[in-house]
């Protein structure tokens, strides 16, 4: 209903966000752990309402949250669990994949992701219900298969990608796990081990709970510059960015901020139901704005060989070595 709660991520796409309010719904924002930069349990748990309906986890960076706890949390409430899993394609937490922790998982097969049909995305659920209700927004409302004469259930567009898109992603599905998951894994964590001694560097923790396939392989510059130290690592040839986003996303337009989702009207955020007012700013997600301030990218994929992540990983320590020495 228009005025519900969604609680979701400040470090993601306007993908997690914008859906929210296309369904005249308020999204809400839990603050993030600032060196993994996901969603905690803890604030999740704080931002929870009455008026909340459902919460978006986003696993960022190909790195799961603690989504089993959130799963506990989102059953003590009685609210819907939808993970965001655009960033972390067929990734294990605690031996189970992620998406099938909630009630539904949503994957973004965008271009830059680890398997992609150029566009479009894909939502997978055990619930058959929610699977009928999920097939109704691929047809404005109707599937001849469950309805039989050309009624609409509800206002709905077309969320579909075209038959040849959903072939090409239906071939990647049998080998994205092996053919590019496991291999930026393995990537990832020996490029984890080669610049953990680095200074003023901070990789991303994991352990064996924890698979992280590294949507961009990301870590910390905790003890630089994090601006000049990723110019300084593009200067010896590997590419690399700093800040992400570079505020939380709520701050990234005035959609949010000015309450200029629909036109002048502060509508969903001023509403009949709506019984708070809504602020957004830095301030509400301290933990957010810290990650985004040390966070450094680098477009890590799974082409590349063990001799090409050394490199990386020499650029890496020769920069950290020589700011440090300053």
């Amino acid at each position: 209903n228009p005025g519900d709660e969604i609680i979701t991520a400040p470090i993601t796409d306007p993908g997690s966000v914008m859906p929210i309010l296309i369904q005249n719904a308020v999204p809400v924002f839990a603050d993030v752990d600032p060196l993994t930069m996901n969603m905690t349990p803890e604030s999740i748990e704080a931002n929870i309402t009455d008026r909340t309906k459902a919460i978006i986890l986003v696993h960022l960076f190909g790195r799961p949250c603690k989504v089993d706890e959130v799963a506990k949390i989102a059953e003590k409430y009685n609210v819907t669990l939808i993970e965001d899993c655009s960033q972390c394609h067929v990734t294990k937490y605690k031996g189970k994949y992620v998406g099938t922790f909630g009630h539904m998982g949503c994957f973004s097969l965008q271009q830059s992701k680890h398997m992609t049909t150029g566009d479009g995305g894909m939502t997978v659920t055990n619930d058959e219900d929610t699977y009928i209700r999920l097939k109704l927004f691929s047809d404005k409302g109707w599937d001849y298969k469950y309805m039989g004469d050309r009624d609409h259930e509800f206002v709905a567009p077309n969320y579909r990608m075209t038959e040849m898109q959903g072939a090409v992603g239906v071939a990647q599905l049998e080998k994205v796990r092996s053919g590019v998951v496991e291999k930026r894994i393995a990537l990832g964590r020996l490029l984890c081990g080669l610049i953990a001694d680095a200074p003023g560097v901070t990789p991303i923790p994991f352990d064996d709970d924890t698979e992280v396939s590294w949507w961009n392989f990301v870590f910390h510059v905790t003890g630089h510059d994090p601006d000049a130290f990723c110019k300084a690592v593009t200067a010896e040839g590997v590419s690399m960015g700093a800040h992400y986003i570079k505020d939380p996303i709520f701050m990234r337009g005035n959609y949010l901020t000015e309450k200029k989702t629909y036109g002048n009207s502060g509508f969903p955020f001023h509403h009949g139901v709506t019984s708070r007012e809504y602020h957004y700013g830095p301030e509400i997600v301290p933990g957010a704005v810290k990650a985004l301030s040390t966070v450094a990218l680098w477009g890590m994929h799974e082409h590349m060989e063990e001799a090409d992540i050394r490199d990386v990983a020499a650029a890496i320590n020769k920069v950290a070595n020589a700011l440090s020495s300053k």
